[in-house]
């Protein structure tokens, strides 16, 4: 069971991984419930694998067949020769350098779509927001 709570503003949830551990995961509000996994990488030869992390994978809706998720790039080195093409797959995705072999820095980001198979089916949205967040029946 997922438990959301807001406290100093914050809004986050509260699981337990497939160890047991309880863990943490702040929200960020969008359209769509979205989870991100971000990072720090080094290019060898113009190329680098990511590969995402198990809790991440554990939380978010990614079809192996069909690998959605958007990722933001952002060189951090002068070194970078060209643009950087992203290629996605069902649990890494791979950065390379269009016009080069270099060894430049880049951030990343990574979001997709939470599970959510914890919501009812049977009840809108607006009334399962409403019946966690806002109702305060004693």
């Amino acid at each position: 069971a997922i438990s959301i709570m807001m406290r100093d503003g914050y809004l986050y949830s509260v699981f337990e991984d497939r160890n047991h551990q309880k863990r943490v995961q702040f929200i960020e509000t969008s359209p769509q419930p979205y989870l991100f996994d971000r990072g720090s990488s080094n290019l060898d030869d113009g190329v680098a694998v990511i590969a995402l992390h198990p809790l991440f994978l554990e939380s978010v809706e990614i079809d192996p067949d069909n690998p959605y998720y958007q990722v933001q790039v952002t060189p951090t080195s002068l070194r970078v020769q060209g643009p950087l093409i992203v290629q996605k797959f069902a649990r890494e995705f791979r950065v390379v350098e269009a016009k080069g072999q270099s060894d430049a820095s880049f951030d990343w980001e990574v979001a997709a779509v939470k599970k959510v198979e914890d919501i009812p089916q049977k009840y809108p949205l607006q009334e399962v927001f409403e019946r966690r967040f806002l109702r305060h029946d004693n």
